[in-house]
């Protein structure tokens, strides 16, 4: 009988490699590439290990639904605050409750004071001429050296 030493040989190969291979985590050597937007925004590499992958995605996730929350919370406390304050604008502004008090130009009078003093409140967050230019500037300028620098 005759021995087939290439069969026996790719039988080995086969053997070894698959011990190797059930040895190894595959997660640690099976790459993935990462979407761009996410590139940027979580700031990750092109490409990612599975396992790294995997870990990404839960955390990212994580974070998306955190600030959808925050967010959605927010949102609900500027339509309760939106409704509050529409609705004592609507009862001080209503003319007949003001003339009942004594005010007969209660409502006109109260409306344009109403009006004199919105013109003139800033919201929050909002930044005056000035603040606006000095940003710009010192925004223009940091561009101008880091372009110096480069």
């Amino acid at each position: 009988m005759k021995i087939n030493l290439k069969a026996i040989a790719i039988g080995a190969l086969l053997f070894v490699g698959t011990a190797t291979v059930s040895g190894c985590n595959l997660g640690d050597i099976i790459r993935t590439k990462t979407p761009v937007s996410i590139q940027k925004s979580e700031r990750l590499p092109e490409s990612l290990t599975l396992n790294e992958s995997q870990l990404e995605r839960d955390r990212y996730i994580d974070d998306v639904q955190r600030n959808i929350a925050a967010w959605n919370e927010n949102i609900e406390k500027g339509l309760t605050l939106q409704s509050l304050i529409g609705d004592i604008a609507l009862t001080e502004l209503n003319s007949e409750r003001l003339a009942l008090l004594g005010l007969p130009m209660g409502g006109p009078a109260a409306l344009l004071l109403s009006f004199g003093i919105g013109t003139f409140l800033k919201r929050p967050g909002d930044k005056s001429a000035k603040e606006v230019a000095s940003e710009k500037e010192s925004s223009y300028n940091a561009g101008l050296k880091k372009g110096k620098d480069l």
